[in-house]
């Protein structure tokens, strides 16, 4: 999937929770996550823990080049054991075209 995303250089946002502790370096699967970020040219965000009992678990991933304006980590609540991860991204705005426009453009 990421494969076809470098293709139409299209600004991706990955979250979720991959129960890999990032924060780990001798952890194997923390290192082929990096690996794999590092070959698509992606940075991971989250860089305090994210579960009650420690660990980076949640993850918030995108390209080099769109990094959120701001990421922040609320602390684990009453209803999980995870904590609430939020970012801010800067939104380009997009300039509208008409349809004849986008039919001349070759886009329809």
């Amino acid at each position: 999937m990421l494969e076809l995303l470098v293709t139409y250089s299209c600004p991706v946002v990955v979250g979720s929770n991959f129960n890999i502790h990032v924060e780990d370096s001798d952890d194997s699967d923390a290192r082929r996550l990096h690996e794999l970020l590092t070959t698509f040219d992606m940075c991971q965000h989250v860089n305090s823990p994210t579960h009650r009992c420690g660990g980076t678990l949640d993850l918030l991933m995108t390209f080099s080049d769109r990094p959120p304006r701001q990421v922040s980590v609320d602390p684990a609540g009453i209803l999980s054991d995870h904590s609430l991860v939020i970012c801010l991204f800067r939104l380009l705005s997009v300039k509208r075209m008409s349809p004849r426009k986008l039919f001349e453009a070759g886009v329809v």
